[in-house]
């Protein structure tokens, strides 16, 4: 049962890292359509989406997992940072449509 459950929380992490990496294009867009930033909006948010997941590639750096970390441990630190990306993209958003709306 136990296996059970990471199996599920890792498929659960995956769905849920996918979903806000499609948050990630979209407020990007949203963003550019937003300033008019005509090199990034002539671009379909498919094509935007292959840049960002290259984007991702490019700068990741595999880092050594800690010995006296537990699996619990793990697991919540997988999940904070998902929603620490999450809670980022969405404060953005909103900052960048107030820092508009002041300074048109």
């Amino acid at each position: 049962m136990e296996i059970l459950g990471k199996i599920t929380a890792i498929v659960i992490a995956i769905v849920l890292s996918f979903l806000v990496g499609l948050l990630g294009v979209y407020v990007m867009l949203s963003i550019a359509n937003l300033f008019d930033i005509k090199f990034i909006t002539q671009f379909s948010f498919v094509q935007v989406y292959g840049i960002w997941c290259i984007m991702s590639l490019a700068k990741y750096k595999y880092e050594k997992a800690k010995e006296e970390e537990s699996e619990s441990d793990k697991s919540w630190a997988m999940f904070a940072a998902i929603i620490t990306d999450l809670l980022v993209f969405l404060s953005m958003w909103g900052l960048t449509f107030i820092a508009h709306w002041i300074l048109t």
